[in-house]
């Protein structure tokens, strides 16, 4: 089969430009792309690649040239902004191309977290508390709120805007980061009712048919009891932090009876209610389960990898919030391949091929 690995890069590249699993991991420091590469490549497809940063017409060409049967799209931005992320499964759909990972309404739809809340509130599915602070027009006031609250920037990804200040303990703390979000990320701020609880996360792979995989979790071993525990953009990709916290990714712990069955449930409604072949974030308290964030993008790195392709094939089932992403324009939370730790990085991989070969799981304008 004929596979174009698709995939964003921090500057212009010719294109003609090839690449090699070597050269992607040391070169461009992308590393999930090289897995993806050297999988397909050792499991014997045809495989090209190119690379994108601020020109459609490379894609263009490419496809018309190359003809490949599947487009295994790994890109997160185009021309350092990741809003127009759903923009590119957009093109391959006018072009009647197959590929991997969501489509263009659920990224567009999972990019806007106070959206996607509402999206499953009205699907009877729980969501914190929330209200938005706009840009244009920053809150003055909270009436009525619960604290602590938790306060995050809405467009942005992989715990961008997320600190320990995000915590916010009264009104007075939940309306200073606000602004900071707002002068920062120029974008409007969320400030929902924080939920106490464990982080895990229910991989999901599939179009028509689910399935859902084990829990994992997101472990806090060094952190203080008295402490919030939630996943900061540090606690996911600064190294030095996780080492020093004990912050690790692995099989969940032992859950309480029946738990895991509703987990699985769970993630099946929102990635169906919100047309992604991504991941959610959700927070337990007690015997009640928060929806917190969609994510249409999977993380996707050396530590951790949630299961799927292309825009978070994995749901998300936290008792916190947001994805994985390492950069700014590094890695991102580079999305698509499957895979756990402790397994082999090809662990998935065929799966996902032996689904393109009859393209079940694919899209298919």
């Amino acid at each position: 089969m004929k596979v174009l690995v698709l995939f964003d890069v921090a500057h212009r590249a010719a294109a003609a430009s090839t690449f090699s699993p070597e050269e992607l991991k040391e070169k461009e420091d992308k590393q999930t792309e090289a897995d993806v590469l050297s999988c397909l490549q050792r499991l014997g497809h045809e495989v090209e690649t190119l690379a994108i940063f601020d020109d459609v017409a490379p894609i263009i060409a490419k496809v018309k040239c190359f003809a490949p049967d599947v487009v295994f799209n790994l890109t997160e931005s185009f021309h350092h902004d990741r809003a127009h992320e759903p923009n590119i499964p957009a093109l391959l759909e006018l072009m009647k191309m197959r590929y991997t990972g969501a489509r263009p309404d659920a990224l567009m739809l999972c990019k806007d977290k106070a959206l996607a809340k509402k999206v499953l509130s009205y699907h009877h599915v729980r969501v914190p508390h929330f209200v938005i602070s706009p840009e244009s027009r920053p809150l003055k006031r909270l009436r009525r709120f619960v604290y602590p609250a938790f306060v995050k920037p809405v467009c942005e990804e992989s715990s961008d805007g997320i600190s320990k200040a995000s915590f916010a303990k009264s009104e007075e703390e939940a309306l200073d980061r606000a602004c900071f979000i707002h002068d920062k990320f120029h974008c409007d701020a969320l400030i929902e009712e924080y939920i106490e609880g464990r982080e895990l996360y229910v991989g999901v792979l599939g179009a028509r048919k689910l399935t859902v995989f084990p829990p994992r979790e997101i472990f806090f071993d060094q952190v203080p009891d008295d402490e919030p525990k939630f996943a900061t953009f540090k606690a996911k990709w600064d190294d030095a932090y996780r080492k020093k916290w004990g912050i690790q990714n692995g099989p969940a712990r032992e859950l309480p009876t029946g738990i895991e069955e509703k987990l699985a449930r769970l993630a099946r409604k929102v990635y169906r209610a919100l047309k992604i072949q991504g991941r959610t974030a959700h927070r337990r308290r007690r015997d009640r389960h928060y929806r917190s964030q969609p994510q249409s993008v999977p993380g996707a790195r050396g530590r951790f990898r949630p299961v799927g392709c292309r825009s978070r094939h994995g749901i998300r089932r936290a008792y916190s919030e947001d994805s994985r992403q390492r950069r700014r324009l590094k890695p991102l939370n580079r999305k698509y391949l499957a895979r756990s730790t402790g397994s082999n990085k090809t662990d998935f991989l065929p799966i996902l091929v032996e689904k393109a070969k009859g393209l079940p799981s694919l899209n298919k304008p």
